[in-house]
């Protein structure tokens, strides 16, 4: 079921860190074609049905086994730049 609001991440940060992550377009073949077990959906069916950007996110890093501490918080990494 989806979760309302967003936890950090927007829908733009994840296309962005889809290229950044994922690069030459695997992010956004992933994005549309591999199914997130959690959910049996892709992540795009995922957030068109309103889940929250950053736990789809933080799911297809899971299944891709790219979950390391810097991809699983890549919308933030700017701040922690700037602190």
């Amino acid at each position: 079921m989806p979760k309302a609001g967003s936890r950090g991440m927007t829908r733009s940060l994840f296309t962005r860190a889809l290229t950044e992550v994922f690069p030459a377009g695997l992010g956004v073949s992933l994005a549309a074609d591999e199914v997130l077990s959690k959910w049996n959906l892709t992540a795009d069916e995922a957030l068109e049905r309103g889940y929250d950007p950053l736990e789809v996110w933080q799911e297809l890093l899971r299944e891709t086994d790219r979950d390391t501490e810097e991809n699983l918080f890549w919308h933030l990494r700017d701040l922690k730049k700037a602190h």
